[in-house]
């Protein structure tokens, strides 16, 4: 003799809450990745299309032109200044500019911070920002995730006479924002983590932690030079 299972009312609403939790779960970061896809690409095309004659962009038996159509503009254009950048030509005309650029008060101090912050990012290099690392902060026995940018500047040793490192300490869940701090090279520890890894650590405020290295963590700092 079988007996049926009865499902209460809660039993029933219970199990349709975890459906719906878990049905935001997963589509929730897709809409968001999508929408801000889609916002960038609508940003270039409103950027870029206005700047040609609307003719031009427009497609045959089509009243307006087609979506992302801005942002394929802009990555070959791009890529086409990149190309004309490493010729004698380009040089000259980069040259120009920044030697222009650099007699202006204000914009040239703007310029100049803005390239700096983006050949930090994309030079591969050692003393670009490549690091992770843990650092002893903002007391002894806590530690703090944070970048390694390379050695402390000079006027910074020089007032302190000591050799220290630069590591920015980000914020989270936003890691663009943050503090720069001037640490001796014994209350950093470094960490078996890619840049990204890092990142995607102090974005998901520690609830995503990366795979365990199938390496151990190295012993110290990598060279700066």
């Amino acid at each position: 003799m079988t007996t049926k299972k009865t499902v209460s009312l809660k039993d029933m609403l219970g199990k349709i809450r975890g459906y719906f939790f878990s049905g935001v779960l997963v589509t929730a970061p897709l809409v968001l990745t999508a929408y801000v896809i889609w916002s960038v690409i609508l940003a270039l095309d409103t950027f870029i299309t206005d700047l040609f004659p609307t003719k031009i962009l427009s497609i045959p038996g089509l009243r307006s032109h087609m979506p992302g159509i801005g942002l394929v503009l802009a990555l070959v254009g791009l890529t086409v200044i990149g190309w004309l950048a490493k010729g004698y030509m380009g040089r000259w005309i980069l040259g120009t500019s920044e030697k222009v650029l650099h007699k202006m008060p204000v914009i040239r101090s703007l310029y100049k911070t803005i390239k700096q912050i983006f050949e930090a990012i994309f030079k591969n290099d050692k003393n670009s920002f490549r690091q992770v690392v843990l650092a002893e902060y903002p007391r002894e026995g806590t530690f703090a995730l944070g970048f390694l940018t390379g050695p402390a500047p000079k006027i910074v040793e020089e007032h302190t006479s000591r050799d220290l490192l630069g590591i920015f300490i980000p914020t989270t869940p936003n890691p663009t924002s943050g503090f720069l701090l001037f640490m001796p090279q014994e209350k950093v520890r470094p960490l078996p983590l890619s840049v990204e890894e890092g990142i995607k650590l102090v974005v998901s405020v520690g609830l995503v932690s990366p795979e365990a290295p199938p390496h151990p963590t190295p012993p110290g700092i990598q060279p700066l030079c």
